[in-house]
């Protein structure tokens, strides 16, 4: 799970923990760190937010599917956002996009 807020990943990985106890998560602060982590481990899949901030550079979601793909990474990659971005993800490499944003209008309806 790439994502640069701590909170999120944290409640993330404690919903999947819940519901698959048995898969192994990783989690990356940034897109860069997560460049580096499948240099060294085979991920099945990659759940990647699209507005993220670094130290080092400022790396969007879709850039970084971009250079996982031009790394050869064959991983499912979710790309994940509140804004419509389902497009570039999947125009960028992503297999799927997942918004918050219908999952809002959905319970005001």
């Amino acid at each position: 799970f790439v994502d640069d807020d701590m909170m999120l990943r944290k409640l993330f990985s404690r919903s999947i923990r819940k519901l698959m106890p048995s898969w192994k998560l990783q989690e990356a602060g940034n897109g860069e760190t997560s460049l580096k982590l499948v240099d060294v481990e085979d991920f099945d899949l990659i759940f990647m937010d699209q507005y993220m901030a670094s130290a080092d550079k400022q790396l969007l979601g879709t850039e970084t599917v971009r250079a996982l793909r031009a790394k050869g990474v064959k991983s499912r990659i979710c790309g994940l956002s509140a804004n419509d971005m389902e497009k570039s993800f999947l125009q960028n490499g992503a297999n799927h996009f997942l918004t918050t944003a219908n999952s809002r209008a959905q319970r005001n309806l």
